[in-house]
């Protein structure tokens, strides 16, 4: 017997639901797939005939359904909605990139820009924007042709040195690769947007039905919680409700109506157990509401170890009630309570044993790399609205002796990942520029590490990483790995000091006297 409507469960636990998933969103993922696989790979059989027939003269984003359509391209098709909303233009060299027409901003409003149209030409592209022999934005051209915030969006859009071509990446997560799981969150929107709201959805809820999984209860009593604010207990008057052949009258008390709020807090049998919650933040007992809403306003009145206790002793007070119906058993209020109490403290104990278990690793900090091979410490600082990112590179040597360092101011305030990025290109290539040929390059940003480990070239910035990745193979040999931002302190120093100095200055062949002290510093912690 369902107790509650499969629409209800397959919504997110923020909403009320328990995220199960929706098999037609699940399948139109699944399609989307396919259809990303036809965009991506072009040169693939079946992809060439499908291009023939369907889309002879664009790609699969602009294809139409046709005349006599097979199974397989129609079912494609009715996917292409999930990938039209889920991928935009990743800028390199902006040359197949329409700038009013394509989807190419970082907003996830609509991706498009939409200042006035402007007289730039025929077919303006975004390459009209790109200055190809700084490799930057032209900034007074971009001032000049849109609006304020706009034109801000559009210079703070990296742009690598090497201006790669332009690449259509996904939205659905930070890698920029599709997944079905991420499609699967765009695919849900279009499945459900003609469905109403649910009162579930309702703002004096969502931070209940938030903090109800967060709690630190175990899992059979989160789940407990749920279903009671849901009102899917197996309660008599829920199950006369569904039409079974049973009394709606409460099994330890049958002068009245066992609805959930009175299973778990109403009922006169229970009255004992709840006097021992002596510091409840609300008066329990005073009106007779029902359990979701009294609890959302424990939770408004009180802390979340309130809403702790209210569960657990709900949970106990039910797992009595099912003895009394099922084995005619019957434990005192003190032992409900205490159980209650009990359930509580085993699951803490428990968490707290489990951390004090797990070691931690090995805290490795900086090494001197070994004979003729040089090592490139990275960091980036981010800035405030209105001021630019900053950089920081240092290149030494086995002898933990400093040959070239950089303090540079970037053309853009971009965020974390990417300003750390563009440090990893900007001291590749000075290695380059100075014909080293066995490198080890250090950062403390794990997501540029994996980035280049593994040559994921997708994401918002992968035009950055791929011209790191595309310098890195002049080197003879070369490694990258992360170091912990205690141990990098040379590179941040650096970042910090074109942060307030607002210039870029490189040296090379001398020792920084802003950077000795910590390089000092540094040799006696090895």
């Amino acid at each position: 017997m369902a107790w509650v409507s499969w629409r209800k469960m397959c919504k997110s636990k923020s909403d009320g639901g328990m995220s199960f998933r929706n098999l037609q969103a699940f399948n139109l993922a699944m399609l989307a797939k396919q259809a990303w696989r036809i965009m991506t790979n072009p040169n693939l059989l079946i992809v060439r005939i499908y291009k023939a027939k369907y889309f002879p003269f664009g790609n699969i984003l602009g294809a139409k359904l046709g005349s006599s359509p097979s199974y397989a391209w129609r079912s494609i098709y009715n996917s292409l909605e999930v990938i039209r909303k889920g991928v935009r233009w990743r800028v390199g060299n902006g040359k197949m990139i329409h700038i009013w027409e394509d989807k190419c901003l970082p907003n996830p409003t609509t991706y498009k820009v939409c200042s006035p149209l402007q007289d730039i030409g025929d077919f303006p592209m975004v390459s009209l924007l790109i200055d190809e022999e700084t490799r930057h934005w032209k900034v007074e051209m971009v001032k000049r042709f849109f609006l304020p915030f706009e034109a801000e969006t559009i210079l703070n859009i990296p742009l690598s040195y090497n201006l790669s071509e332009d690449s259509i990446i996904w939205l659905g997560n930070k890698r920029g690769v599709f997944t079905v799981r991420s499609a699967y969150f765009v695919a849900l929107p279009i499945v459900e947007n003609s469905e109403e709201d649910e009162c579930s959805s309702g703002d004096s809820r969502t931070r209940l039905w938030k903090k109800v999984w967060q709690l630190k209860l175990p899992a059979k009593v989160r789940i407990f919680a749920w279903k009671a604010c849901m009102d899917g207990l197996p309660t008599k008057l829920n199950l006369a409700k569904r039409g079974l052949n049973v009394g709606a009258e409460c099994p330890l008390f049958e002068k009245a109506v066992e609805s959930s709020s009175h299973a778990l807090i109403y009922c006169n049998k229970l009255c004992e157990v709840w006097w021992n919650w002596q510091d409840c933040p609300i008066n329990l007992l005073a009106v007779n509401r029902c359990f979701v809403d009294l609890a959302v306003e424990i939770l408004d009145a009180g802390s979340p170890n309130d809403l702790e206790t209210l569960f657990a002793t709900t949970w106990a007070i039910w797992f009595n009630r099912n003895q009394v119906v099922h084995e005619s058993k019957r434990s005192p209020h003190s032992q409900i309570w205490n159980l209650a109490r009990c359930t509580q403290e085993d699951y803490k104990n428990a968490i707290l044993f489990c951390r004090a278990q797990q070691q931690q690793a090995p805290d490795i900090g900086w090494a001197a790399p070994p004979p003729d091979v040089y090592k490139i410490n990275v960091d980036g600082a981010t800035a405030g609205i209105g001021c630019r990112s900053s950089m920081g590179v240092v290149i030494q040597d086995c002898w933990r002796m400093a040959i070239a360092a950089v303090s540079k101011v970037l053309n853009g305030n971009y965020g974390a990942a990417v300003t750390e990025a563009f440090a990893v290109e900007e001291g590749i290539r000075l290695a380059k520029e100075m014909e080293l040929q066995r490198i080890i390059v250090e950062s403390d940003s794990c997501e540029v590490v994996d980035a280049i480990n593994e040559s994921s070239c997708n994401g918002e910035f992968g035009m950055v990483i791929q011209g790191s990745v595309e310098l890195l193979r002049f080197f003879q040999s070369w490694k990258m790995q992360h170091l912990k931002r205690d141990y990098n302190r040379v590179a941040h120093k650096l970042a910090q000091l074109a942060k307030s100095s607002g210039s870029s200055q490189q040296w090379k062949g001398i020792v920084l006297p802003v950077i000795q002290h910590v390089l000092l510093l540094d040799r006696a912690k090895c």
